[in-house]
């Protein structure tokens, strides 16, 4: 059991690294810092109980993602990816959710806008998306990762069709999770299809 002297000295910590971090030139996001890894200290803020302490904490290191983010987009999309992988472990599904849902909603306009920032942003948004899933499918919630992998892959094929390289990643994070839960079968098979796309690109390189 953490003691509350143990929290106060995790977030005092955490928030003088996030000073750190604002200081410096990164390329990495603030909420990622505090949320990826196993046993973070937002992970053990909401596990102790300390619910609205993590709450702060993340706000905090969303405001420093979206003011580097005004010139590294990336930083906007892999804030939002690791919050909504960590609300998902932590058992918030509906704030995990609506930021999924978000991230779907902006990879898929990316394709209705000419502009080709936006086709960028839309490449970032899938590479989130792809990392949520390989993120919980390699962890302790591989049904959820697989589940928003096979979704991933499906608006891919709808939007570029069943042949665009985008799925290659994809498709590889299906097959490592069949493989991490034993479905050998399963994992053969969507290896298989990642072959069969290169085949159609012989031009690129795995």
């Amino acid at each position: 059991e953490v003691s509350n002297n143990q929290i106060s000295q995790g977030i005092a910590h955490a928030e003088e690294a996030l000073q750190i971090n604002q200081k410096a030139e990164r390329s990495n996001s603030a909420v990622e810092m505090i949320t990826r890894h196993r046993s973070s200290i937002a992970e053990v803020l909401y596990k102790a109980g300390h619910t609205s302490a993590a709450e702060a904490l993340i706000k905090k290191a969303q405001a420093l993602d979206s003011t580097a983010s005004s010139d590294r987009p990336n930083i906007e999309t892999s804030s939002v990816a690791s919050l909504t992988a960590f609300y998902f472990t932590v058992g918030e599904k509906k704030k995990a959710e609506s930021l999924l849902n978000d991230l779907f909603a902006k990879y898929a306009s990316g394709v209705k806008e000419g502009d080709s920032r936006f086709m960028s942003k839309q490449r970032l948004c899938g590479l989130s998306i792809c990392r949520i899933a390989a993120s919980l499918g390699f962890g302790a919630s591989q049904r959820t990762g697989l589940d928003i992998a096979i979704r991933l892959l499906t608006e891919q094929r709808k939007l570029f069709g069943a042949t665009d390289l985008q799925q290659a990643e994809t498709l590889k994070v299906i097959g490592q999770i069949y493989e991490r839960s034993g479905q050998m079968s399963e994992a053969e098979a969507t290896y298989r299809e990642i072959l069969t796309l290169y085949e159609k690109h012989p031009e690129q390189h795995m």
